[in-house]
């Protein structure tokens, strides 16, 4: 990691996306993109989320990726219904669901089943009470080289009356 490089992300002064939706569309473009650049790969995805991201899984589907998506068993049964109504093959797309509110149970198991994974992208809850565990857990399955992304990244814990103070 190079530690010269400035991530505005950490950036207190970093402002949030004026136009979220437009930020969200790019986020998921450049997800796209990566998984273009990375045929064949093993990807986990931590927190599927409530939207069916169509092109994601057909791209997954055409590349070969092998997909493990991770999110409550609710939202998991939701994108397996999903994919069928798409059409698009699951030969290689797995969705491992939770009944409480944590990854953790799922992302130890695939570790003490030696799952590793060449790309990892964590759009978990939001919470760094969940995402957090979720993340210090998620890094026993990056293969070297491994990409790691974050989204959403930015907690906040309490607001403070001083703007000079965030």
């Amino acid at each position: 990691m190079n530690g010269d490089r400035h991530d505005v992300l950490f950036a207190g002064s970093h402002p949030l996306p004026s136009d979220y939706r437009a930020y969200r569309h790019w986020v998921h473009a450049r997800l796209v993109q990566i998984l273009r650049q990375n045929p064949g790969c093993r990807f986990l995805e931590i927190g599927v989320g409530p939207t069916f991201r169509q092109e994601r899984f057909r791209v997954i589907d055409e590349l070969g990726i092998h997909y493990v998506g991770l999110d409550f068993e609710h939202i998991c049964a939701e994108r397996r219904a999903d994919l069928v109504r798409a059409g698009i093959s699951d030969r290689n797309i797995r969705f491992l669901g939770n009944e409480s509110e944590t990854y953790l149970f799922n992302l130890i198991k695939s570790a003490r089943n030696w799952k590793t994974f060449d790309i990892i992208y964590l759009d978990g809850s939001h919470s760094i009470y969940v995402d957090l565990a979720a993340a210090i857990a998620a890094v026993r399955l990056l293969k070297p080289g491994a990409l790691f992304l974050f989204d959403d990244v930015r907690f906040c814990f309490g607001r403070t009356s001083d703007p000079d103070h965030r």
